[in-house]
């Protein structure tokens, strides 16, 4: 038992994120995760893709206590538009650092933009993540493309991503395990 782990462990450490040439491009941010080492996984609903990225906040910051009563209108602040153009999608702390991450939507329709924020208890930080590491796992069957619902919930769990959404399976329902380090095929 205890050789699987160190082998799982080391498996993680030199393979998870060997990163890819290509910056990252997101359709979408529906859903979050965090897994290992402040490894985050972005769902992208309209790729019907899962994306690990290692963010490198994976050190912990003394706790700030917060609300996030009136968030809109200080994203809204931020990307110099109006709350009503600010959709927050999903909300997640990394255990590893106590931040709070939030996937939001800029606009409406085809030229929404998904954006990922930082938040320390104290400002909002966009996570350029089109410059950080990462890998990709694509969602077999997922649904049709233009609808939010192919990733509405993840979650890390012993070494796998839990995926919850919706497929073209006659059983629109899907729960998909997927083992991480993403497999490559």
């Amino acid at each position: 038992m205890m050789l699987r782990l160190l082998l799982a462990l080391s498996a993680f450490a030199g393979t998870a994120l060997a990163g890819r040439a290509e910056p990252l491009k997101l359709g979408s941010i529906t859903a979050l995760a965090f897994g290992p080492k402040g490894v985050l996984f972005l769902g992208d609903a309209t790729a019907g893709a899962v994306y690990a990225v290692e963010t490198g906040d994976a050190v912990a910051a003394p706790a700030k206590d917060f609300t996030l009563a009136e968030v809109a209108q200080l994203l809204a602040k931020q990307l110099e538009t109006t709350p009503d153009n600010v959709t927050v999608n999903d909300v997640k702390v990394n255990p590893a650092s106590g931040k709070v991450y939030l996937a939001v939507t800029r606009g409406k329709g085809k030229d929404a933009l998904p954006i990922v924020f930082a938040c320390n208890g104290e400002a909002f930080t966009d996570v350029s993540i089109a410059k950080l590491k990462f890998t990709k796992f694509v969602l077999p069957n997922a649904t049709d493309k233009t609808r939010s619902e192919a990733i509405t919930s993840m979650a890390f769990v012993d070494g796998k991503l839990v995926v919850a959404g919706l497929s073209n399976e006659e059983f629109a329902s899907t729960l998909r395990v997927i083992p991480f380090p993403f497999p490559e095929k």
